[in-house]
């Protein structure tokens, strides 16, 4: 009478297995034999009941069970014909770690050492978009600092860089519209003393005729 006996326990992954079950076979409902089952050489649980009869007195064949003597604790335990199995159960597996919390932060810190024109410190830092823009401070170039942060990365936001040079630019007026707005204040200027100059005129010759 062979049989065997199933671990589902993550391969004994949280060292609950006992070294040991025993095995109780029964005849006709009765205990008829016991045995102690242990892992083999190859970690195979079987156990094996030999010279056991097969009929009774009567010529009637007995009816043989197994069962399990002494259930592990934390294992439920389970006969199906003549194999056993025992099923660790779930609330003594502790839960899994957060995933997230144990991978690597592979992403750069956001500070890189370098220099530019008079030593000054580069920069990296991460804008609220997450992605990554240049920083300068000192840059003394022909461009400033703006225009390579908007050559080093299109899409930063008007947010996270000051205004560039060519928005400055628009809102500065333009060189004709000055010296318009200067020739009409000098003509408004010269046709006021004419005027005047004209009413004196005119109140000098009402009173003297000439």
């Amino acid at each position: 009478m062979q049989g065997d006996v199933i671990w589902k326990d993550k391969n004994d992954e949280y060292d609950t297995r006992p070294d040991n079950v025993k095995v109780i076979l029964f005849q006709n409902g009765k205990v008829f034999r016991a045995q102690e089952v242990d892992a083999d050489l190859d970690s195979d649980w079987d156990f094996d009941f030999t010279d056991v009869p097969q009929f009774d007195a009567d010529g009637k064949p007995y009816v043989y069970t197994v069962n399990e003597g002494n259930v592990p604790a934390d294992y439920d335990s389970s006969v199906s014909g003549y194999t056993i199995t025992n099923v660790l159960e779930e609330t003594v597996m502790p839960e899994p770690d957060d995933q997230e919390d144990d991978l690597p932060d592979n992403r750069p810190d956001g500070s890189v050492d370098g220099t530019t024109d008079g030593d000054s410190n580069r920069q990296i830092n991460e804008n609220a978009e997450g992605r990554l823009v240049n920083g300068f401070s000192g840059y003394s170039n022909e461009r400033s600092a703006v225009e390579k942060i908007t050559a080093a990365s299109p899409r930063v936001t008007t947010n996270s860089v000051a205004d560039s040079p060519q928005e400055k630019t628009k809102q500065l007026p333009k060189t004709g519209d000055a010296d318009g707005k200067r020739s009409l204040l000098v003509g408004i200027l010269l046709a006021g003393i004419g005027v005047f100059w004209n009413v004196t005129a005119y109140r000098r010759t009402r009173k003297t005729g000439y």
